[in-house]
């Protein structure tokens, strides 16, 4: 199913930029449901690009997110159509709950998400300015008190993936491996 999948979105939005994204969608996917810092519970599911249908995302879920995460998100114009998508709910006829419900800014005001939207200074994406400031970012972003609420960190990368070498990709991912083992307040709470 992946390999299908996959299909269809390289053939619709490229694959670079595909390849680019699926991370991204996944992690926001994830993330919206609650998964980055709770114990799946009983009965849960875990929702993707595969899954449209979003009455099948409990009212509950999305409140939980919306209580529990709070998201900084570095991208630049490929990641822009995930925060580009989560503006369009708030007036998508199909959607199943009220506009309000989808809302999102940067610092949750008026019940909505929490998403800072580009809040590092230094880095742009995963590959803007290069393959490693992006990292340094990070750290410096967490290490301010100003955002010791942050429990979510999203990159996206843009058009440089596709022309990184082995070495970009193997650098990407023993910088993200360090990350991985910074202890966000989510962390500590569970």
């Amino acid at each position: 199913m992946w390999k299908e999948n996959d299909t269809v979105m390289s053939a619709y939005i490229g694959p670079a930029c595909w390849t680019a994204l699926k991370p991204v969608v996944i992690g926001i996917a994830a993330a919206l449901v609650g998964l980055c810092c709770f114990a799946a519970p009983a009965g849960s599911m875990t929702i993707d690009h595969r899954h449209t249908r979003l009455a099948a995302v409990p009212l509950k879920w999305i409140e939980a997110a919306k209580r529990d995460l709070h998201i900084a998100y570095g991208h630049t114009s490929h990641g822009s159509q995930i925060t580009t998508g989560m503006t369009g709910l708030t007036t998508f006829a199909h959607a199943p709950y009220d506009g309000s419900t989808y809302t999102w800014n940067g610092g949750g005001a008026g019940g909505a998400l929490d998403l800072a939207d580009t809040p590092f200074s230094g880095a742009h994406d995963l590959g803007n300015p290069d393959f490693t400031a992006w990292a340094a970012a990070t750290r410096r972003y967490l290490d301010d008190p100003v955002n010791a609420h942050v429990n979510v960190v999203i990159w996206s990368w843009c058009g440089q993936v596709s022309g990184a070498t082995k070495a970009d990709i193997t650098t990407y991912l023993t910088l993200m491996s360090g990350l991985e083992g910074t202890t966000l307040p989510c962390a500590s709470s569970t």
